[in-house]
């Protein structure tokens, strides 16, 4: 899902959960959803997560917290139904883009029972306009309608098995 506040779009990206890894009991976790979404941590270079959990279970989950990569977060409690989401404002981070594929891992915890969670940090997020550009003049460009498409067929000779084939 995507919320639009002040001509910004945050996507909401689900992370993945172990429920057969979960420790405790009382929290069925393959009922239980973990998303985040991901912005630019100041000073670049990272990003900043808001985390959601979102409950679909028959019982509230009792004192949710979240805890990634060393940064942790308190939820309070999550009604069955409902979602709670960490404090947008004191965002969790930096996580740094270290790596080919960079990772963020932790856990989720409620009533004594916890599930380790793995997110992927979007490459989006480190993605700027050129020089002198800004995010508003990609999205107004974006949105002009002036796009066009082009292709190119070229011919190209490959040797396989000792057959010859054009493309």
């Amino acid at each position: 899902s995507t919320s639009t506040r002040s001509h910004k779009t945050h996507t909401w990206r689900r992370c993945a959960t172990s429920p057969a890894h979960a420790r405790g009991a009382g929290v069925d976790w393959s009922r239980v959803d973990v998303d985040f979404r991901a912005s630019p941590a100041r000073g670049g270079g990272a990003a900043s997560l808001v985390v959601r959990v979102t409950n679909r279970t028959q019982h509230a989950l009792r004192d949710a917290s979240v805890s990634l990569g060393g940064h942790d977060a308190r939820l309070g409690d999550v009604p069955p139904g409902g979602s709670a989401a960490t404090d947008p404002k004191r965002k969790m981070g930096p996580f740094g883009y270290d790596g080919v594929s960079p990772e963020a891992e932790g856990t989720v915890s409620a009533g004594g029972s916890s599930v380790p969670v793995r997110l992927r940090l979007p490459a989006s997020v480190m993605l700027s306009p050129v020089r002198g550009r800004t995010m508003e003049d990609v999205a107004a460009e974006l949105a002009g309608g002036a796009w066009h498409s082009v292709s190119v067929r070229r011919s190209a000779a490959v040797g396989v098995d000792g057959a010859l084939w054009a493309g």
